[in-house]
């Protein structure tokens, strides 16, 4: 099976990375007219592509069940492999393509954050961050403190431990919870902490690292469900 080409635009990037392709420049001197029959082209060769994409992929998925049902055994190993090979460099195509328009369409003036799909799906456009230089050793403190503050908001009495020689102490809560997390985090190791863990706590990922413009993304949603009530 040949190698699959990499999804190109008459107007836009060429070669391997679309995420970091340049922008088209501005045409401030363009008419109206002019903006609105480039528009019009846009929006048709657009349509065309997601047309050819939808119609190619349910070929594929037709073609392969109707070649691999009941005769799998028929097949070669790498016939095998090299279609999977295929369909995984076709994704990844796919995949830089999206991340392109998704960039394009998170730059355009007015965008909005969410847009009516005419399924009924909603489009988020979302602005990434690109985190580094995380100070483990700051985020790691509060949250001690922050699950500390937790536990002991729910739990007051000071619980009984059996220490090495058998006998029974008492030891402060807090003591206990800050050592239990901090022997945690210390296997966890100073891997970056899970932004969405972080916000529960009150604390922000941001005040632990350094920050830096990261790719759109478009994170696309099913149509809300609509309840009849009968009377």
């Amino acid at each position: 099976m040949a190698q699959t080409e990499r999804l190109t635009a008459a107007d836009g990037p060429q070669g391997d990375d679309w995420a970091t392709a340049p922008a088209p420049e501005a045409k401030p001197s363009e008419a109206p007219e002019e903006r609105a029959h480039r528009q019009v082209i846009a929006r048709d060769r657009a349509g065309h592509a997601m047309h050819l994409i939808a119609s190619g992929i349910a070929d594929l998925n037709a073609n392969l069940a109707n070649a691999m049902e009941g005769h799998v055994d028929d097949l070669d190993y790498d016939v095998l492999a090299e279609t999977v090979a295929w369909i995984q460099d076709t994704r990844k195509a796919l995949g830089e393509a999206e991340g392109y328009v998704a960039r394009e369409l998170g730059r355009m003036d007015g965008c909005p954050e969410i847009i009516e799909l005419p399924d009924g799906r909603r489009a988020e456009v979302m602005k990434g961050k690109d985190r580094k230089e995380w100070r483990h050793d700051d985020w790691k403190r509060d949250v001690r403190s922050a699950v500390l503050e937790q536990v002991t908001a729910t739990w007051s009495d000071a619980p009984e431990v059996l220490t090495e020689d058998g006998e029974v102490a008492t030891l402060p809560l807090a003591q206990i919870v800050t050592t239990a997390i901090t022997n945690a985090q210390a296997v966890h190791g100073s891997a970056a902490p899970k932004v969405t863990a972080l916000k529960p706590l009150g604390l922000s990922a941001d005040d632990y690292c350094s920050t830096f413009p990261g790719p759109y993304s478009v994170r696309i949603s099913a149509p809300a469900t609509t309840t009849t009530q009968e009377n």
